[in-house]
């Protein structure tokens, strides 16, 4: 049976990882991009901030193509026994190509209004989010 992967896009804060966490209640496998790219800063000893992980992406895309991000999770789509796999945080055409290599793939636009981005931004307090709304 081909798998489904539902992409989540939308800007940072929109609400991708909360609607992500309710669906993993339903069952599906959950994969997040930005963790992939802050898991590849660590084992390169670089610290996960806005700046080192955007030039780490870039890196990435030079080296290894436009879906060089989404093909350092195929691993986890072919090892999941889910039949639906929902990706956190797609970012291009590109990596919407590599995915299709392994399955149907659907996109799901997640929009919410600036205040409320960053709303979410300060509750979620990572290393990379923005310290103030300008």
């Amino acid at each position: 049976m081909t798998k489904l992967i539902v992409c989540l896009t939308g800007m940072p804060g929109a609400g991708k990882s909360t609607i992500a966490d309710g669906l993993k209640k339903k069952g599906y496998d959950i994969i997040n991009m930005g963790n992939i790219v802050r898991t590849e800063a660590k084992n390169r000893n670089l610290d996960p901030t806005g700046p080192n992980l955007g030039k780490l992406m870039l890196e990435l895309r030079e080296k290894n193509g436009q879906g060089a991000v989404a093909e350092l999770v195929v691993p986890q789509i072919t090892n999941s026994k889910s039949n639906v796999i929902i990706i956190d945080g797609i970012r291009s055409n590109a990596e919407i190509d590599v995915l299709r290599k392994y399955g149907t793939v659907k996109l799901l636009a997640i929009h919410a209004s600036i205040n409320t981005r960053f709303e979410f931004l300060k509750q979620r307090g990572r290393s990379d989010d923005p310290k103030t709304k300008e």
